[in-house]
């Protein structure tokens, strides 16, 4: 009875999802969704700046997007694909893309 209802999810919102950030995935039973990397036009510009909480992430010399970070950042800098955010209390964060994170 799962699969049908599995299916039918994937493939509902595979037609939503496949022009956003967000992809589905299937494998198995198992439907899960993965992130994907930044857009190759930040990571070719490779321009960050600083202010307080905020990293501006730049495509090209007026045009930008910004990660909101709750602590103050000390500094940010590309890792091939990746922003690397250093925080003031010295944790660090690497953005996949502008909302998720994962704590190194």
């Amino acid at each position: 009875m799962r699969e049908p209802l599995i299916t039918w999810i994937y493939f509902s919102f595979k037609k939503y999802i496949k022009q956003g950030s967000w992809k589905l995935h299937r494998v198995g039973n198992i439907l899960t969704h993965y992130i994907m990397a930044w857009d190759s036009k930040y990571v070719n510009f490779g321009v960050l700046k600083i202010e307080g909480n905020k990293v501006y992430v730049y495509y090209d010399r007026q045009n930008y997007v910004t990660i909101y970070v709750q602590n103050e950042v000390r500094s940010a800098n590309w890792a091939g694909g990746d922003v690397n955010v250093t925080l003031t209390d010295g944790k660090i964060r690497k953005y996949r893309d502008l909302q998720n994170y994962i704590s190194i």
